[in-house]
């Protein structure tokens, strides 16, 4: 049974010795060497942007937390020490 090149789909030609061939050619090799060093260009590229988007968000996060407690009205006194879930009592 030949072997199809996984890069142009053609048969690779047999050998009588060593290594069975991958591809049918030295230019199917290296279209395939591009092809895979521009796959991983790509997803190093889109790991990036989730990193710098995932900065960002940690950035906005931590403004919006100053600007919160720059805002932040303090309590009368005898409600000082109660937690948003204080227990309503009917």
């Amino acid at each position: 049974m030949p072997r199809i090149c996984p890069s142009c789909d053609g048969e690779v030609p047999q050998r009588t010795t060593g290594r069975p061939a991958t591809y049918c050619s030295t230019a199917c090799r290296q279209a395939a060497h591009r092809a895979k060093a521009r796959a991983r260009t790509a997803i190093e590229r889109a790991a990036e942007a989730r990193a710098g988007a995932a900065r960002d968000i940690e950035h906005a996060l931590a403004v919006l937390h100053q600007a919160r407690d720059a805002l932040a009205v303090p309590l009368p006194a005898g409600q000082a020490g109660h937690g948003r879930h204080r227990r309503r009592r009917w």
